[in-house]
């Protein structure tokens, strides 16, 4: 039996690298030409939409569609002009410069062509086509599936890379036409039309689909499937459960409306609640005696050689915590960056407390084996990596490095007459160790859209649990 097309890669995979991804979209302002446009200058509306993605990116999306929505109302394919598809090209351009996170490209209405040429000009990876295959009542009039003036408009233009995420039962319209088949059917012909991932939607901008509509879909379809509206904080779990992945505009629009700008607040909001719910807490660990005695210069050289030995032995510890969450980590992204800090630590930090300890004339032997709030604080932190989740682990993971990095930054600053002490701050204050804190902050922000409020106070209580033994 000869194939139809050769088998598909997972496109989510493939372009996220992750397999659950986030995407944001950029409504666009109005272009040249249509009936909103008010005589903003082009480049006023590259920035507007430049603040937006960094909005999206800052609050930890996987990715961007680029979408023409100021354009209302919308044309059909063939009266789509070329100021349009020229202004999207360098909107996609200005952003792909600035920010190094997948792209798509969407041109209302259906024009999928457009879509295309803008994707290969201004080097995006995928567009979003609305009626893939059969045809529709939209707002626009009657509307067909692009699937096959756009496939060979991508072979001629030699862009098979560019992939394509298709609607099945799109949104603004009727769909009387095709009422005697089954969404699974109407699922399988997007499917059998070359599509590379389904999208789910509700009937208008803003509204869900329904959880029976995205199962109906999933039935139908090996494909990646998304939501591609109506996702809110309420429902992303639910969702993301279901499907490879979401779109979200409205919902993270300044109140709600999705013509208002991107509000990073409604995009990134978990880190700070941990902080700000917890803020004595977190000021009593940046004030610890041992911190400022640092800080003032007057540690000890036998309480250094001490702390010396215990945080030594706790380096196993850490090994084995960042080894489980290889073990739970979603996808090969994750997996990936956690090896990196177990190869940094056997064969960094390990060297460098050997070195130290030889150097200082310290025998661990001559220390307690342990003490009872090292204990507690070691044993409490290997009981939840081993029956915790991969969020409570990155909770774990982030709450040391983020502390760690704060106050030896702050500590920086001051002088330390002790050699070891001041290589030992500067290790937790260089760009590399605040890299590896902020990619733990933002893993965090991005597990915490999947989560429900129960897990996300768990999470809460995670962090400062096991931050109390510094206090």
């Amino acid at each position: 039996m000869i194939a139809i097309s050769a088998e598909k890669t997972n496109a989510i995979q493939a372009i996220f690298s992750r397999n659950k991804a986030v995407i944001g979209v950029i409504h666009c302002d109005p272009f040249p030409g249509s009936p909103k446009y008010r005589g903003k200058s082009v480049s006023g509306i590259v920035e507007r939409a430049l603040r937006d993605a960094e909005n999206y990116i800052s609050g930890g999306v996987h990715g961007l569609i680029i979408e023409n929505h100021g354009d209302i109302p919308f044309s059909k394919p063939e009266d789509i002009g070329h100021e349009t598809s020229a202004l999207m090209a360098v909107i996609t351009e200005k952003v792909r410069e600035r920010f190094a996170v997948p792209l798509g490209i969407n041109v209302l209405a259906n024009a999928a062509i457009p879509a295309m040429a803008i994707a290969l000009a201004g080097g995006a990876d995928f567009v979003r086509v609305n009626q893939w295959a059969n045809a529709y009542i939209a707002n626009e009039g009657f509307i067909e599936g692009a699937a096959a003036k756009a496939l060979r408009y991508r072979s001629m233009l030699r862009a098979e890379h560019i992939r394509v995420f298709a609607d099945s039962h799109v949104k603004h319209g009727s769909h009387a036409i095709v009422a005697d088949r089954s969404i699974q059917e109407l699922t399988r012909d997007v499917d059998f039309f070359e599509a590379d991932a389904v999208i789910a939607t509700g009937q208008r901008t803003g509204d869900s689909a329904t959880m029976e509509e995205i199962d109906e879909i999933r039935a139908a379809t090996e494909l990646p499937l998304l939501v591609g509206s109506g996702v809110t904080p309420g429902n992303v779990r639910q969702i993301l459960g279901r499907t490879q992945g979401v779109i979200v505009a409205s919902t993270m629009k300044v109140d709600g409306v999705w013509w208002n700008d991107v509000e990073l607040a409604r995009v990134k909001h978990f880190i700070e609640r941990l902080l700000s719910e917890h803020q004595q807490a977190w000021q009593a660990m940046q004030r610890h005696r041992f911190v400022v005695d640092i800080e003032e210069d007057r540690l000890p050289a036998a309480v250094f050689n001490r702390y010396l030995v215990f945080e030594g032995n706790f380096v196993a510890t850490a090994i084995a915590i960042f080894a489980l969450g290889v073990s739970k980590a979603p996808d090969i992204h994750q997996q990936r960056w956690l090896i990196g800090v177990l190869n940094a630590l056997v064969d960094t930090q390990i060297a460098w407390f050997e070195q130290v300890l030889s150097e200082r004339r310290i025998d661990p032997a001559e220390y307690p084996a342990d003490l009872p709030a090292v204990r507690r604080f070691r044993d409490g932190m290997l009981w939840t990596a081993q029956q915790g989740s991969y969020e409570q682990i990155v909770t774990m993971m982030f709450a040391a490095e983020w502390m760690y990095y704060f106050w030896c930054q702050r500590v920086s600053e001051r002088r330390q007459s002790d050699a070891d002490i001041r290589r030992w701050v500067e290790m937790h204050a260089e760009d590399a160790f605040y890299q590896q804190a902020l990619w733990l902050k933002n893993e965090l922000d991005r597990c915490a859209i999947a989560l429900s409020e129960k897990r996300k106070a768990g999470a809460v209580g995670t962090l400062w649990r096991c931050s109390a033994v510094g206090n």
